[in-house]
């Protein structure tokens, strides 16, 4: 695999890496008491077709993940540049 030293540092310089990063290193310790609790367990459900999904025990904070993908996603704008490119190899 090619090593591209710019396009790396240039994609670390977003906070949205920093932030999941740091999720990725200090997650939410879910050994401490009082972390999984019955609030914790309702608010990361959800319900579909008959079957209901508990995730309540998964650590780290996944709307905090969620957010940070999302707001990476709006500032590459990956679909963009693919399709800029399949139109240049066209």
């Amino acid at each position: 695999m090619k090593d591209y030293p710019g396009v790396v540092s240039e994609f670390m310089r977003y906070k949205s890496i920093n932030r999941l990063k740091h999720l990725a290193e200090y997650p939410y310790d879910l050994t401490k008491e009082g972390n999984l609790n019955p609030q914790r367990l309702a608010k990361f459900c959800s319900e579909a077709c008959g079957y209901k999904l508990l995730y309540g025990a998964r650590s780290g904070s996944m709307k905090r993940v969620m957010h940070n993908l999302l707001d990476l996603l709006k500032r590459r704008r990956p679909c963009r540049k693919w399709k800029k490119c399949r139109l240049a190899k066209s």
